[in-house]
């Protein structure tokens, strides 16, 4: 006997299939199924208090400027934090100078997007190889190329400021 089970929130298609199970009672099999997926959506809430993927209906946009960017990792709705969040952001605007457009648009993308241990979403990454025309070698060499830039304006700035 094979009984769809219907899962809004892992999907509309029927994964579950009775028929492939070892065990004769229906009610086992579907818990025997659902194991890993608890599991692993227990696990995903632990590190980051959600359960949920982002599906194909958020909006997961190339970030191209700073208001993007502090639009997309403010956990507040505070203006007054948003606020302040951009203007420790600022320097980001200096830092920038000498790099090209593609430089930039990738650096803050994967800044809003990348996670320890973790690459940005796929979808995100489709959208730059096909708005920058780029390939995911290139678009490496970039990041590299832009965290270093940053990095070491960074600490010519920091360095500035700790001389008299």
């Amino acid at each position: 006997m094979q009984r769809p089970v219907l899962l809004p929130e892992f999907g509309s298609t029927p994964t579950f299939d009775g028929a492939k199970s070892k065990h004769k009672s229906i009610d086992r099999a579907i818990l025997l199924w659902m194991y890993p997926i608890m599991y692993t959506q227990i696990l995903k809430f632990e590190h980051a208090a959600t359960c949920a993927d982002p599906n194909e209906e958020e909006a997961l946009e190339i970030i191209t400027n700073l208001d993007s960017l502090v639009d997309k990792i403010s956990d507040s709705d505070q203006i007054e934090d948003k606020k302040s969040l951009k203007k420790n952001l600022q320097i980001l605007e200096s830092a920038f100078v000498g790099l090209t457009e593609k430089h930039k648009v990738i650096y803050l993308t994967y800044k809003a997007y990348e996670r320890v241990g973790k690459n940005i979403p796929r979808s995100v990454s489709k959208k730059l190889q096909e708005t920058l025309e780029l390939v995911p070698v290139t678009i490496r060499i970039y990041k590299r190329d832009a965290n270093k830039h940053v990095d070491n304006y960074l600490k010519e700035n920091n360095a500035r400021k700790q001389q008299p």
